[in-house]
């Protein structure tokens, strides 16, 4: 099951993403031309876009399919690099589809909801 948390907004000054954020550790492979290229970790995601560590480098403007643990598939493009090996994306998707993704994160942050009231 995924870990999920919503995340408090970013300072104005660094916060680039206009939808809630959500911090998850799930699993990513990252995905050129129908190969994988490296894989890494989800870090946090919102409507429009993620952030992910992943164990190679990766070049700021390439564009990739990611494949999210729990998630699915998802286009985008990296728009920045920070710390060691951490990449902000920006995801290449229609409004129906961010809004798929954000109904699709709240149920997930649901689901924990749930398992942690029964557990505790």
């Amino acid at each position: 099951m995924a870990t999920v948390s919503k995340l408090p907004p970013a300072p104005e000054a660094i916060e680039h993403r206009n939808g809630q954020r959500y911090g998850m550790k799930e699993r990513v492979d990252i995905v050129l031309h129908g190969k994988s290229v490296c894989s890494g970790e989800l870090v946090d995601i919102s409507r429009t876009g993620a952030a992910f560590r992943t164990h190679d480098p990766i070049k700021v403007g390439s564009q990739y399919s990611f494949v999210i643990t729990d998630i699915g598939e998802l286009t985008g493009t990296v728009i920045r690099a920070f710390d060691r090996n951490g990449i902000g994306v920006r995801f290449d998707i229609d409004s129906y589809a961010s809004s798929r993704l954000e109904q699709r994160l709240e149920i997930l942050l649901s689901e924990v909801d749930i398992v942690d009231d029964l557990a505790g």
